[in-house]
């Protein structure tokens, strides 16, 4: 059995301890430990990491009553030999500060929304918690976290705690428990909730130091609450204050003007795309036009219509050529060196043409990528130089 030394002081940073059994897995050398500082992946709660001997503690399990370090590369140490280790502090602590905002966030939606946390999850980035499904809106996901910040600058009192330590417990547990009074360890926040929890605190509120909702979703059957506390959130409004001030020099205003600008700016975008997709449109209508006009021949007994532009998007030639098959039976090779090389084969119906496993022999011959369906397909080369023979390549086998 391992004993948690996380349990009695959540500051303790250094240790020493026996080995109670070695192994070595994948890479890794796996301990058990008789006691130890490194708190394990649970509860929703990210495990410490840190050193034994100096070597990288990668990750911490706990499986039954024992925990177990699993170390990057082969520590040379054996059972029954005193080691030394020491967690990341900067890890530990950021663990603390957002455990403990969890717990004053779910402290606050019983209070006020009458919603249980449902599950927790702590990540390397965002933590989350999930409640029964409840319409979130700004103003009420406002409300919460003032009242949650206003909780850490009252700068309560955080305790921790085995249940049998105390003859009674202040306040009535956030969730009911099954287990026996001696394994219960419970966490208190005075005058705020009490709750059975086994992760890392703070003493008190105030080292949470804010508590920031960046998030939520409404979902069909539950709705999730994305949060940030202490170091984290200072980090997300550093970050976002520099995306802030970058956007209010790039569009010359000041940062209370910038939502306006930015929407002001959209509106401009969406009139632009509008007005470029109606010339596109008519550029469209006006190429399928040309090319019905002047680039209309038969070959053999097919109507063929075929041209290499300079410069055409597939897109562009891949909506010239259903123009151009719809209007009439024939065969259209169209193709383009930029903005990349590209050739595009469409026929229509009536025809005995199967215009992809045309395009796909092509490919093959000169080391393309494409394909398509029986009455269009698309072909794109690495040289410009290649268009133009597999446009005449194209041509042999068809015609």
């Amino acid at each position: 059995m391992t004993k948690k030394l996380f349990h009695n002081n959540s500051y303790k940073t250094k240790f020493k301890a026996k080995v109670l059994e070695k192994d070595y897995k994948q890479g890794n050398t796996v301990l058990i430990l008789d006691q130890t500082c490194f708190y394990p992946n649970a509860g929703g709660q990210l495990c410490d990491t840190g050193i034994i001997e100096g070597y990288p503690v990668i990750d911490v399990q706990e499986m039954g009553k024992n925990i177990f370090h699993y170390i990057d590369g082969e520590i040379p140490v054996k059972r029954g030999d005193t080691i030394t280790g020491e967690i990341d502090w900067n890890s530990r602590f950021d663990h603390m500060q957002q455990h403990s905002g969890q717990h004053v966030l779910s402290a606050l939606f019983i209070k006020v929304w009458q919603k249980e946390t449902l599950s927790f999850h702590m990540g390397e980035e965002i933590c989350t918690i999930d409640i029964p499904s409840t319409t979130l809106d700004e103003k009420k996901v406002e409300r919460i976290e003032g009242m949650a910040n206003e909780i850490i600058y009252s700068n309560k009192p955080i305790y921790q705690y085995y249940a049998v330590e105390k003859s009674n417990i202040s306040l009535e547990l956030r969730k009911k428990q099954k287990k026996m009074q001696e394994q219960l360890r419970i966490v208190e926040i005075t005058g705020v909730e009490c709750t059975a929890c086994g992760g890392t605190h703070c003493n008190n509120t105030a080292e949470l130091a804010i508590i920031k909702i960046i998030g939520w979703e409404n979902r069909k059957d539950k709705s999730r609450i994305s949060f940030l506390c202490g170091h984290r959130a200072l980090s997300d409004y550093q970050n976002k204050h520099r995306i802030t001030k970058n956007l209010s020099t790039f569009f010359t205003t000041g940062v209370n003007q910038l939502e306006y600008k930015v929407a002001q700016a959209t509106m401009e975008q969406k009139r632009l795309i509008k007005e470029y997709r109606n010339m596109e449109k008519e550029l469209i209508n006006y190429h399928a036009q040309e090319l019905r006009n002047n680039y209309f021949h038969e070959e053999k007994g097919y109507p063929v219509i075929s041209r290499l532009f300079d410069e055409k998007s597939e897109s562009i030639l891949r909506q010239i050529s259903f123009i151009l098959i719809n209007e009439q039976k024939c065969v259209v090779i169209l193709g383009a060196k930029k903005p990349q090389p590209v050739i595009t084969l469409a026929c229509t119906k009536e025809l005995d043409i199967n215009a992809g496993e045309i395009m796909k022999q092509v490919i093959s011959e000169f080391n393309g990528a494409g394909g398509g369906s029986k009455f269009w397909a698309a072909g794109k080369f690495d040289k410009n130089d290649d268009v133009l023979k597999v446009f005449e390549r194209l041509s042999k086998l068809i015609l």
